[in-house]
């Protein structure tokens, strides 16, 4: 028998018949199977005594005899029909009508037929309880995705150090459970935003124009009130015309950048309902975090702020190191980055470097200003101050990982420094780039005991001391470096200290 052809398009209905169908033919019954209108597809066998090919003026007083109650009519002699119709959801009928020859008939017919019928019936109901299922299966799938996202925004709230990272995510998954083609995150680049933020744009997905246009055009929304707007008909985002979703995001009562989405997929294009309320909901959680970053900022900046001011005080107790800390702490910023450290990394490195001397507060300022060459007593108090500086800043939390550097910047590579003799790499990476930095700011500064040295002899003596003093492979890193920034700090600190002089 050749495969039933039936009408487009398919629906539930359909695939019970072709279903039914293929049961018939287990049981060795021939089917046709006629669409609404009554007409008939030809069925072919090729044995055609097991089969009677029927027009559709035989089945027509046929059908019409059996009726609603699918009852078996005699078609021709010795050969019954019976006609068992089913219903799609829109109202179309697929007719499935097994042929029965007497003689071929180990069962009655009547058996036959009640059980062939039955069990279409089944099927039936089995398939459009399956497509519920199916249906049902893919709207909770849809709701664990939007659960997923919202958690997974909620959680990564609690990572204000890490702004980026937490746009990205927020972009990808919005435009991944909610279908978009793009969704941005847009910032204003004002002095009143938090450092993270300031000028940062995080875009997931194919949105081809000019970014500093997208900029423009997304700005200006976010500054247009604090209410989720549709904009239809918009051009070059997205690369394409259609709607674009987007909601203002405010912090502390300005507003200071956008959440925008655009080129809805799927077979409606149109933003519903349930998609702003979905959004509203991101643009929340965005907003929120928005609060946790400037509030991680303010602290930051007032824990920075702190330090550079015990530091500068130190450092003003003897007019030669005014600045000290804070050159050592670009330059080892800057070694760190050159040595392929990550940026979260060489941060730390950076603190480490700005409270390295924090424990001379404890050595006497006779001792630290001392014109002249100091004794052994006096250099034995001056090299107490590591083990002083550890001391001091053990007890702050925030601190922890750059007591290391606090401690051992004044190791020597080859096992000869102190305060534990320890050397080459047994020694902290964070005390190795110290110690390169802060032997290069004492050897380009004027001392109460000598006059600075030029720059190429400093430099010089650097790459000198790789392998004794210095880690080999970082003095070459600091030869190598760029000094513009370090020489811009240089002569603010001179400025600074001739301002407090002359005072």
């Amino acid at each position: 028998m050749t495969p039933e052809q039936l009408p487009q398009p398919e629906s539930t209905v359909h695939e019970s018949a072709r279903a039914a169908c293929a049961r018939c033919r287990a049981l060795g019954v021939p089917v046709a199977v006629l669409s609404s209108g009554g007409r008939t597809l030809e069925v072919a066998a090729e044995d055609s005594a097991d089969l009677a090919i029927l027009s559709t003026t035989d089945f027509g007083p046929a059908m019409a005899r059996a009726g609603s109650a699918g009852m078996l009519v005699e078609v021709s002699a010795g050969v019954r029909a019976g006609f068992i119709t089913l219903r799609d959801e829109h109202g179309a009928s697929v007719v499935i009508a097994p042929v029965f020859k007497d003689s071929h008939l180990a069962a009655p017919a009547d058996l036959v037929f009640a059980t062939l019928r039955a069990s279409v019936e089944d099927l039936d109901s089995m398939q459009r309880h399956a497509g519920d299922i199916e249906n049902f299966t893919g709207q909770l799938a849809h709701s664990y995705d939007t659960i997923d996202l919202l958690y997974t925004l909620g959680r990564a709230m609690g990572q204000p150090n890490t702004p980026r990272d937490f746009l990205a995510s927020l972009c990808a998954r919005t435009r991944s459970v909610m279908g978009f083609a793009w969704v941005a995150a847009c910032f204003a680049g004002d002095a009143g935003m938090p450092l993270g933020l300031r000028n940062v744009t995080a875009v997931d997905g194919d949105l081809f124009a000019d970014l500093s246009s997208c900029r423009r055009t997304l700005l200006a929304w976010g500054s247009a009130g604090q209410q989720l707007a549709i904009h239809e008909r918009v051009e070059g985002l997205g690369g394409q015309t259609g709607q674009v979703m987007s909601q203002p995001l405010m912090l502390r009562g300005r507003a200071v950048g956008v959440l925008a989405a655009g080129g809805k997929g799927g077979p409606d294009p149109l933003i519903s309902s349930y998609d702003t309320q979905l959004f509203e909901a991101c643009a929340g959680f965005l907003a929120t975090f928005i609060e946790n970053v400037a509030l991680y900022d303010d602290q930051k900046q007032l824990f920075m702020g702190t330090l550079q001011a015990l530091t500068g005080a130190i450092d003003a107790k003897d007019r030669y190191t005014c600045g000290h800390s804070e050159r050592v702490s670009i330059l080892s910023w800057q070694i760190a980055e050159a040595a392929g450290l990550s940026m979260e990394a060489a941060e730390r490195v950076r603190i480490a470097g700005l409270v390295h001397d924090v424990g001379k507060i404890g050595v006497p300022d006779s001792v630290l200003t001392k014109p002249g060459k100091l004794t052994e007593e006096e250099f034995g108090a001056i090299k107490l101050h590591p083990e002083i500086g550890h001391r001091i800043l053990l007890p702050v939390p925030q601190l922890q990982d750059v007591l290391p550097g606090v401690l051992h910047h004044h190791e020597r590579y080859d096992g000869r420094g102190y305060p534990h003799k320890i050397a080459g790499e047994a020694i902290p990476l964070m005390a190795r780039i110290i110690a390169v930095a802060d032997t290069f700011d004492a050897m380009s500064s004027d001392r109460s005991y000598r006059k600075k040295l030029s720059r190429e002899a400093v430099l010089a003596e650097i790459a000198r001391s790789g392998g004794t003093q210095l880690d080999p492979r970082l003095a070459l890193l600091m030869v190598r470096m760029d000094l513009g920034l370090y020489d811009e700090m240089t002569l603010r600190h001179a400025a600074e200290a001739g301002e407090r002089k002359a005072a």
